[in-house]
């Protein structure tokens, strides 16, 4: 190498050193100019494509996913390392699919991982992991399981302990399709392993974060799915608030609207929107849509639900992602059920429908619809329909029990049973007390307390009835609330006017909404201005408009509210002060 060679790689290799020091301190965007720098002075017989390599990576942690992939086809050009180039091909691959999956771009990853078992299983390993979670995007469950089981099947050839990712990954997909003993039965040997997850510890943490988390939801373990989320979101806002989106905002909206947590669930799935455009992660918006109609279906707010629903499904339709466009459907149709429109609800929840049948998929914290569909099926007058969901249903639970399956089947059979109500609805109420799930648990005391209405037991059906109220209102379920204030009102009971319901976070906005809840856990405003990007003088023009909505003075009295509302995270002790 001549000496003005020598110079120029003494020069890049200490680029190279800095922007290894940015890229640990989470300056990501830095650190990437510093390595697409090094590269541009790396002589010729340099590592080079190294260096690009690692620019990449960086770029992409900030956000610039597009550019990213430009710099990988750069790399495509300057190096014929064969392990080298399947990285490189993996790494497009892998953006390509989660920018906007397609079936093609799964099945090239397949065909590469194929190409690698032979000379580097780890490498295939990895590659399968990612075709299988590409397939579920895709919805394509049956290829999910196979991948994921071939995936393990590797690492056994090794004799080896298959990786948590890929165990993760696995337990996710049979979690999806309902197998909820199978899901413990591969975690909980792992319960160790899992706890020792530091969320922001590699990218690879992030995502093991995100799938176990799912896979304990669809088990309905939501206290440990919630315990790794909590944590990975508590670490994220410590380091950065860009991969702190990325964390919690992908599994924390499922999780709280599944505990009753529906305004942080709201905030969370706004949140996800904002950080949409910055991360590059395409997929993130339909995905967030749909959750939020969900939240908003049940806070009665019909407007807003109608727009997310409709800008879910022209999101989730330009990249393929049949699972949001069939959730943002089961969303509308829950408020149409919720507003008494039968047959619009029926069309709405087919959509979910049909995609679980071609699918293997089944009722989980994750996607859920069946109850929906069998009281939409009733209502509207074709209970033979109704029957063949419960069917279904009931056949899901009774291989793989997740306690709320299984007690809105109890409750469906109650209504399709009538003259056994009081038997399914007990039972019912004895699933329901094996996992806390607030709403459905509401609707089944509502049921109950109907019934035992009109069977003239008007004593006996006022506890359910002030029960399913209290729970409604502490939710903000406005439309559900009123079903049980007129069930009361029927069995006898006059409400006061001190009992009148009054504003909770449903009337806030969606930004109002996010400062009152970072707010009340404990931060000041220049905190919260730093962690939303806002100005201070904006956090307190929000805040003001908190205040007059909620008829509270002082941020003692939003912690206190943000806790009688089950709100996640609220300040306690002298940051309530």
């Amino acid at each position: 190498m001549a000496a003005g060679g020598m110079a120029e790689e003494a020069l890049a290799a200490q680029l190279e050193a800095a922007a290894w020091a940015e890229f640990t301190a989470d300056s990501f965007a830095v650190a990437g100019n510093l390595f697409l720098r090094s590269a541009e002075l790396t002589p010729a017989g340099g590592p080079a494509a190294r260096r690009l390599v690692n620019a990449a990576k960086s770029i992409r942690l900030s956000g610039g996913v597009g550019e990213s992939y430009e710099l990988l086809c750069r790399v495509l050009t300057l190096t014929d390392d064969p392990e080298l180039t399947r990285a490189v091909r993996h790494s497009m691959y892998r953006i390509s699919m989660w920018r906007a999956p397609t079936v093609a771009g799964r099945d090239a990853l397949l065909r590469l991982a194929e190409e690698a078992a032979s000379v580097d299983p780890g490498q295939a390993i990895a590659m399968l992991a990612d075709a299988a979670l590409a397939s579920v995007e895709i919805g394509d469950l049956a290829r999910a399981r196979q991948v994921s089981e071939r995936a393990i099947q590797l690492t056994s050839a090794d004799r080896r302990q298959p990786p948590l990712g890929v165990v993760g990954i696995r337990a996710m997909v049979l979690g999806l399709c309902g197998e909820a003993v199978n899901v413990r039965a591969l975690l909980d040997p792992r319960t160790a392993e899992i706890a020792a997850i530091d969320p922001l510890g590699s990218e690879m943490a992030d995502q093991l974060s995100l799938v176990i988390s799912l896979a304990r939801l669809c088990s309905e373990d939501t206290d440990r799915a919630a315990e790794l989320l909590e944590r990975a979101v508590a670490g994220a806002r410590e380091r950065s608030a860009r991969r702190a989106g990325r964390v919690g905002t992908a599994t924390a909206r499922w999780v709280y609207l599944w505990r009753g947590r529906w305004s942080a669930a709201r905030a969370s799935a706004h949140e996800a929107l904002q950080l949409v455009e910055s991360t590059g992660w395409a997929n993130e918006r339909p995905s967030s849509l749909a959750t939020l109609a969900r939240i908003e279906a049940v806070m009665g707010l019909a407007e807003e639900c109608r727009q997310h629903v409709a800008e879910s499904v022209e999101g989730a339709e330009r990249m393929g992602g049949r699972p949001y466009i069939a959730y943002a459907h089961a969303a509308l149709g829950l408020l149409e059920l919720t507003q008494g429109r039968y047959l619009s609800a029926i069309e709405n929840l087919l959509v979910l429908d049909d995609l679980a049948q071609d699918s293997g998929l089944h009722d989980t914290p994750v996607l859920w619809w069946s109850s929906d569909l069998i009281e939409a099926y009733s209502h509207y007058g074709l209970p033979d329909e109704a029957h063949r969901v419960l069917v279904r249903l009931e056949r899901s639970v009774a291989d793989h029990p997740i306690p709320t399956a299984a007690a809105v089947a109890a409750r469906s059979r109650a209504l399709l049973e009538p003259e056994n109500a009081l038997e399914h609805l007990s039972q019912a109420l004895d699933w329901h007390a094996r996992a806390p799930m607030p709403f459905e648990e509401a609707r089944t005391r509502l049921f109950l307390g109907s019934v035992l209405r009109r069977r003239r037991q008007r004593a006996e059906s006022r506890p359910h009835l002030q029960a399913s109220l209290a729970t409604f209102e502490r939710l903000g379920a406005p439309d559900w609330a009123a079903r049980a204030r007129a069930e009361l009102q029927a069995s006898g009971v006059r409400q006061r006017a001190s009992e009148q319901p009054v504003a909770g976070f449903s009337a806030l906005t969606n930004q109002e909404l996010q400062v009152a809840l970072t707010v009340a856990r404990g931060l000041s405003n220049r905190q919260v201005a730093d962690q939303m990007f806002l100005s201070i003088k904006t956090v307190e023009f929000h805040l003001s408009h908190v205040y007059d909505k909620l008829g509270i003075h002082r941020r003692s009295q939003l912690i206190m509210l943000a806790a009688a509302q089950g709100q996640p995270d609220v300040a306690r002790g002298d940051a309530a002060r």
